[in-house]
């Protein structure tokens, strides 16, 4: 097979894998040290990314779902190799391993978009894979004859690989010019364009080797295993004696983390008001946080330090002084006919331990006869500005020992990203990069203790928590939990408190729709207004005393410049038509597909947009996957094509999941505001 030159003036010369010999593969260069002591190791300075193609075998009526690779492509250094089959590979490794004498001290790194795919592949094809992941099928890393690392690149830039292409390398990834849709077998002859794709997608994998190399294996000497860990490892650094003892003397007990993280811990607020679900509506005003997060983990200056302790026989009183003093706890308390002051249903039905005769709002409620859940003191801030109730009982109480701002060495990596990202704003660059790690240093705020350990061993996936040692994992810590809980709390609170001004000043459900720290409002009156502007006269205030670059961290900005046609049928499930077209976000749904299948068929998008919205699978652009785990064959034009494991992409069709008792909740709304269901 004859491979064409790459049109994108690349190095790296594409060569068949027939033609490729061991001192083509040597390669002299240092090897770089990454794990020091006795299994220590390093890596070769050596540039390589590994991808394949794939073609489909789907039979729905018999539900044949099978896939076959018909090509890889091996970028390595000044080579784009190319292959068709998983002994050619598993040759051309251990070409590699002779050629540069590998061992379990000196490493190949071979960087994979998206491993979990190809690792279905190939993995029955090498024995003793030793695999790294936090979830089944998804490996980070997978060690193969002890000296060629693989790892899943997608894991440490984030997004997609056109995402990293944009922010880490030259060479962007090629985009249409290969078509899935066609059967494919090892026999096929790529044309130039799908050569080109191909080279690309392996070639931006080696760019970002040699951008890791640069930044992170040569200079410091640690490869980061997923993106928060390089933020994680920043603050690590910073970190000093004193300020190891105090995390160490106030990460709570497993008692306490376990109702921390899975009871207080609220993520952020998706919802619309309920009068509004379904109609067609406009908003003359979208407004979003700056920076939500970060911006109170640099303003808040009261966050909880030290092991909560128990308190008994307190108060409603009590409680309320305590949140006047600027204490920070957390309790469990049962409510007696609770229900909603506003048409916004803030409580998860999902964070409630118990509930009686509940009124479900689209997962939140609306109304119950009981309920009884965990609040930290700025939930139940909340709860006093959207709920009344005949009777709350405390049940248990915590209270944090002190409070302070986040330490130096959260707060200065914080700064620094925050800052860059500005300059590259201000300058008209692409500041996305600096803005992902500004939005990781909260990500680690808020990660979890892996209780268990995702195992792989003779071909099989599986999990255990034997080896979990919570008074072992603590010590390694360097965050507290509960600044993650707060820190998602106030920004909660910050949001929530505006919705609330904004409704009652005005006397009706003026704000639509919130998602996470942003929120759509019907109309921008004299007393929106006046709520908006004085809360971002409050935050320049504040921001005054943060270098210049922070000047607008916290404060509202407005999204649109004219009103906008909006409508929405809960929370993640909205579309909104301005100047540039129509926007779509609906959980599970490709953000384009719903556009494209409306105008295939003629018809309006906002009718299609219901409660029994049916898009078919091909128009969904929806995929699943079916993974084979024992050996598949078919003929493929013509061609025997075989693999002793993989998995399959396909299409499915996409319906609106909506419950019984949310349509029953929304029928009583349309009836009580005079509408037609």
């Amino acid at each position: 097979m004859n491979l064409p030159k790459s049109t994108d003036k690349l190095k790296a010369k594409p060569i068949n894998i027939e033609d490729v010999t061991i001192s083509m593969l040597l390669v002299k260069a240092k090897t770089y040290n990454v794990q020091k002591g006795k299994n220590g190791y390093g890596y070769k300075e050596i540039y390589a990314g590994f991808d394949i193609e794939t073609t489909n075998v789907i039979d729905r009526d018999n539900n044949i779902k099978n896939a076959f690779m018909w090509i890889w492509q091996f970028s390595y250094n000044d080579y784009i190799i190319i292959g068709r089959t998983w002994e050619q590979f598993r040759e051309l490794l251990c070409k590699i391993i002779v050629a540069n004498k590998l061992n379990k001290s000196k490493r190949l790194l071979l960087l994979i978009a998206n491993m979990g795919f190809e690792f279905q592949f190939f993995r029955k094809h090498f024995d003793e894979i030793k695999v790294f992941a936090r979830k089944e099928r998804q490996p980070i890393s997978a060690l193969l004859f002890d000296c060629i690392e693989c790892r899943d690149a997608l894991t440490l830039s984030g997004g997609s690989l056109a995402d990293l292409a944009k922010n880490y390398t030259r060479t962007q990834k090629k985009v249409g010019d290969l078509d899935y849709s066609l059967l494919r077998n090892k026999s096929y002859v790529p044309t130039f364009e799908e050569f080109q794709y191909i080279y690309n997608d392996v070639i931006i994998l080696a760019e970002f080797s040699k951008y890791l190399f640069n930044t992170f294996i040569k200079p410091q000497n640690y490869l980061p295993m997923t993106k928060t860990s390089i933020n994680r490892h920043d603050m690590k650094s910073e970190m000093c004696k004193e300020d190891k003892e105090k995390i160490k003397e106030g990460f709570p007990s497993y008692h306490d983390y376990k109702i921390l993280m899975n009871y207080v811990f609220r993520g952020g607020y998706v919802h619309g008001s309920c009068d509004n679900i379904g109609i067609k509506l406009t908003l003359e005003r979208m407004f979003d946080f700056t920076s939500s997060y970060p911006s109170v983990m640099l303003h808040f200056k009261y966050f909880p330090w030290g092991q909560p302790r128990e308190l008994f026989n307190v108060s409603r009183e009590t409680l309320e002084q305590k949140i006047n003093d600027n204490t920070r706890f957390y309790f469990k308390a049962t409510f007696k006919n609770i229900y909603s002051l506003t048409n916004h249903s803030i409580e998860s039905e999902n964070k409630c331990l118990y509930l009686q005769k509940p009124i479900i709002d689209n997962g939140r409620v609306h109304r119950a006869e009981i309920l009884t859940t965990w609040l930290c003191d700025y939930d139940y801030r909340i709860y006093s500005m959207f709920y009344d109730w005949d009777s709350m009982i405390i049940e248990n109480f915590y209270e944090f020992p002190e409070t302070a701002p986040l330490p130096n060495y959260v707060l200065d990596p914080l700064k620094t990203n925050y800052i860059k990202k500005a300059e590259l704003k201000k300058n008209g660059e692409n500041y996305s990069l600096q803005k992902s790690f500004v939005n990781s240093l909260y990500g680690c705020m808020v990660t979890r203790l892996y209780e268990t350990e995702i195992t792989y061993s003779n071909g099989q996936w599986g999990e255990t928590g034997d080896k979990f040692n919570f008074e072992k994992v603590r010590k390694k810590q360097f965050l507290l939990p509960q600044w993650g809980i707060y820190v998602t709390a106030v920004a909660r609170f910050n949001l929530l408190y505006n919705v609330w001004k904004i409704d009652k000043d005005r006397g009706d459900s003026n704000v639509v729709f919130c998602d996470t720290d942003s929120m759509k409002i019907k109309v921008y009156d004299d007393v929106s207004r006046e709520t908006i502007e004085t809360w971002n006269n409050e935050i320049a205030k504040e921001n005054a005393s943060l270098p210049p670059e922070f000047y607008d961290i916290g404060m509202f900005d407005c999204e649109n410049k004219a009103p906008v046609t909006f409508m929405t049928r809960g929370a993640k499930r909205y579309i909104y038509e301005d100047e540039k077209g129509i926007h779509v976000t609906i959980a599970g749904l490709p953000k384009k597909s719903l556009v494209e299948y409306c105008k295939k068929t003629g018809q309006d998008i906002y009718n299609v947009f219901s409660t029994r919205m049916l898009i078919p699978f091909d128009d969904s652009e929806k995929l699943t996957t079916c993974y084979n785990d024992e050996e598949t064959s078919a003929i493929v034009n013509g061609e025997l094509m075989k693999e002793l494991s993989s998995v399959a992409l396909f299409e499915i069709p996409f319906t609106m999941s909506v419950t019984k008792e949310y349509i029953a909740f929304y029928e009583r709304m349309q009836k009580a505001r005079g509408g037609i269901v």
